[in-house]
This record gives structure tokens, sequence and C-alpha cells, in this order.
């Protein structure tokens, strides 16, 4: 693989987000079962709020992996630690923050996907995944030191590779299951927290 041609972005063009919601949500539906798959139309809704959620690697120019992850107001995010929540009807328009909104509160993060391409995922000449990881936590640690602190972040898992992905590299402990069997996931953290994950994802680079 040219890894020349490999870039990570956490930058969405406007005259491209809509296409670019289309291509995350057929990469999500390669790796996803599709009855958890967010439509682009949700996505492209989320990106009008707020279109710094999303970092994205392509190869090539085509997309081959991303994180998502989406900065709650807090009443909303204690919703992603039940069982009964779902991504697809619990985020409301409302519950999204921009960041550095100004309003001196802290932020909780809501990680709503991370995925690579299948064909993608063992290749062993670089990792698209550590790659991402790096880049998300180079650009949340920026944020911190911008004013835009993330205290508290959650997940749901839907494999034993998912569990292991948010023990290991974002240090978030197992909560409960929910209502489909996936598991919660939620920890605390903070910059120097972050800085020490994103030394262990470069070591796992080197």
């Amino acid at each position: 693989m040219d890894s020349i041609s490999l870039t990570i972005t956490h930058e969405i063009l406007n005259e491209e987000a809509e296409q670019t919601m289309i291509d995350i949500e057929l990469l999500a539906r390669k790796v996803y079962n599709e009855s958890i798959v967010i439509s682009s139309e949700i996505l492209i809704r989320w990106y009008y709020l707020n279109p710094s959620m999303w970092w994205i690697a392509k190869h090539h120019n085509r997309i081959v992996g991303y994180i998502c992850a989406i900065p709650l107001k807090h009443n909303a995010f204690i919703k992603t630690l039940q069982p009964e929540f779902d991504e697809l009807t619990d985020i409301n328009d409302n519950d999204i923050r921009s960041w550095n909104d100004q309003s001196n509160e802290n932020y909780s993060l809501h990680i709503c996907s991370i995925v690579v391409h299948p064909e993608y995922q063992k290749r062993s000449d670089f990792s698209i995944f550590h790659l991402l990881v790096e880049n998300f936590f180079k650009t949340i640690l920026f944020y911190g030191k911008n004013g835009s602190i993330i205290q508290e972040w959650s997940a749901i898992a839907v494999s034993k590779v998912g569990c292991h992905i948010l023990q290991h590299y974002f240090d978030l402990q197992f909560l409960i299951n929910d209502n489909h069997n996936n598991s919660i996931f939620y920890g605390k953290t903070n910059n120097q927290h972050q800085q020490q994950l994103l030394q262990r994802i470069r070591t796992k680079l080197k």
C-alpha cells in the first residue's frame, strides 16, 4: 500500500458533506449489522449541527475508515449509559454541542462508531485504525488546550473486538449490556489522561 496516498482528515468541506455522509453510511453497512447503521440523512443533519465530529481515513481518495464522536449536553450523554439507549432516536438536534461553544462546561463525548473497511483491517503495511485513533487524540488534546475539555466519554461495542478497542485504547470500563446485548462502556478522562493514551497509540505505530 502506498502510504503517501493515505490521508487522515478532521475537516469535511461543506460542498462534500452530503456525498461524504453517503460514503460513511455505505462503509458502515460493510462492517455493522444493518439495523444499527445510521442513515446518511441523519448524519448530514448532525453535520450541520457540528461538522467536526468525524475523523476520516482516505486511500486514493476513497473513504476506508472513520471515527465518529459526538459531544453531547450532559443530560443527553446520561442517556447513552442506559440499556434502552438508541443512537438513531435518542440524540436530538439540541443535544449536540459544537466545539468551543463558550458554555464554560466541560464536554461529555459519545464515541458513536469506529469503522475500518474490511479489506484494510488486517493490512500489515500500516494500521489505518491506529492512525485514526492517533489523529483523534491529537485533535481532542488541541481542543482541550483551547478550552473544550473532555471530562467523560461513552461508547457501545457490538463485538469482542470493539470491547477490546474501547478498553485498551480509550481506557473505558464495561458498564452494562444494553437491550440488544451490546456492551455499554464509560470512562472519566482529562487532558493528561488523553496525552497518555496518545503516547500509547504512538508506541503501537513505531
